[in-house]
């Protein structure tokens, strides 16, 4: 019985897949009752089954009919150069729904849609390069059954030719790494080899020599890249670090010293002497304060400016640095006045240490703009007492001292506190020994 209409037009719906080219459907007898196709079915499947009308002309399909197979598939060849001649077969039973046989459906992918197909994984990113290929051959045969590079109306791999293709077991379930040379063209090429449909196929994937090579190449280029574009960015981020660090330990440090002389400001001299006062009261030890007031300062500045007055100041700060120990702090509060704390220090060695500031500044010559500036220092001396828990009231005490030191005349040292101070030539040699 033919196919219907119905069955026709469901024939004719099915060809217009990408993956279908022909359907032929056969009956048990294997008399062909229906076909549709957009290709040419005789020089797919050969004239004489269509001028008899029947597979049994077909030894691949009249095996299947007699050996009642559900599926079978297969490459068929007709022509050794052309894409016409050959293609994918897959023949499935038709059976009734008590499973009696009807017949056989075909279904076909002529090898010039399979090449369509090919080239649409190419262009969508699966390259193997210039001389890279798909092969399908035959395991038994060992024939070629389709290769990726075919040409139309060309020089073309000659389908269903025998190749030698290497020894490989296609009854296994891995594939093979080999590198060999093409008996087609003569291509050296890096093939992977797999089974496929139960070890009835061999399928080839290969890859020109210099394809893997340039792979290989690249890889190394591009780890090399990356590589320096990591060190390029580490050392850029060590960099952010460190500079952030500087930043921050320089406005760390402009926060709590003075800018023109580098000396403890306010802040510093705040946070540092309460530490002090801390540890003088809970071990016994002396804690002395000097107020330093520049003599006449007013007068430098309206004789040489005020950036010869900034030299005076920066000299003067010299000299205090030069004059104390790394314990002690000296710190400038404000225009030519000084603060000097000095830790385990009592008030005759501090008178030591005061004098000694004193002359040192009186013997400095400032040089600027051609010109030799000379000045002197006032200072009051006072010692922490004991009871007192912070230096407040030895500051208003050594700030009275340094006022009475401007009203005896300038360019002296005095002291305030509960006892007055020796005479100048009884401290020969109290600092050494109190400072040590």
């Amino acid at each position: 019985m033919l196919v219907n209409s119905a069955g026709e037009q469901r024939l004719e719906q099915a060809v217009q897949s990408d993956w279908l080219d022909a359907v032929v459907v056969a009956n048990i007898s294997g008399t062909i009752v229906g076909t549709a196709s957009n290709v040419s079915l005789e020089q797919l499947l050969g004239v004489e089954a269509f001028r008899a009308g029947s597979l049994q002309t077909l030894p691949r399909f009249r095996a299947m009919l007699e050996q009642g197979k559900d599926e079978d598939i297969a490459f068929v060849f007709r022509s050794g150069r052309q894409l016409e001649g050959g293609g994918l077969v897959i023949a499935r039973s038709i059976r009734s729904e008590r499973g009696e046989w009807l017949g056989v459906a075909i279904g076909i992918l002529s090898n010039r849609s399979l090449h369509a197909v090919w080239r649409q994984a190419e262009a969508r990113g699966f390259d193997l390069g210039d001389d890279g290929l798909v092969s399908l051959y035959d395991t038994a045969s060992r024939k070629l059954l389709y290769r990726s590079d075919l040409k139309l109306g060309g020089k073309a791999a000659p389908l269903g030719v025998a190749l030698p293709v290497q020894a490989y077991d296609p009854t296994g379930s891995n594939s093979e790494l080999k590198y060999h040379v093409s008996p087609v063209d003569g291509i050296e090429r890096l093939v992977v080899l797999t089974p496929a449909l139960n070890g009835q196929w061999i399928l080839e994937v290969g890859l020109g020599k210099h394809e893997f090579l340039r792979g290989w190449y690249w890889q190394i280029a591009i780890s090399a890249a990356i590589f320096l574009l990591l060190a390029a960015l580490q050392w850029q981020l060590v960099n952010i670090m460190q500079r952030n660090q500087e930043q921050r330990e320089q406005l760390a440090h402009e926060s709590r010293h003075d800018p023109l002389t580098g000396l403890a400001n306010r802040r510093h001299f705040s946070e540092w002497v309460k530490n002090i006062c801390g540890q003088s009261r809970r071990y016994v030890q002396p804690l002395t304060v000097l107020a330093l007031d520049l003599d006449h300062f007013k007068s430098i500045n309206d004789r040489w400016g005020h950036d010869g007055g900034d030299q005076v100041l920066i000299r003067t700060a010299e000299v205090l640095r030069a004059a104390l120990r790394e314990c002690d702090l000296p710190a400038r509060f404000g225009g030519e006045e000084f603060i000097v704390v000095l830790p385990q220090t009592p008030l005759a060695g501090a008178m030591q240490v005061a004098e000694r500031i004193r002359a040192d500044i009186e013997a400095l010559v400032v040089y600027y703009d051609g010109d030799e500036i000379r000045f002197t220092v006032s200072i009051g001396v006072t010692e922490v007492a004991a009871a007192e828990k912070n230096v407040e009231a030895a500051l208003n005490r050594a700030d009275e001292a340094l006022y009475q030191a401007k009203q005896a005349g300038r360019n002296c040292v005095l002291v305030h506190g509960p006892r007055a101070a020796p005479p100048a030539e009884d401290l020969a040699g109290t600092e050494a020994e109190v400072r040590e």
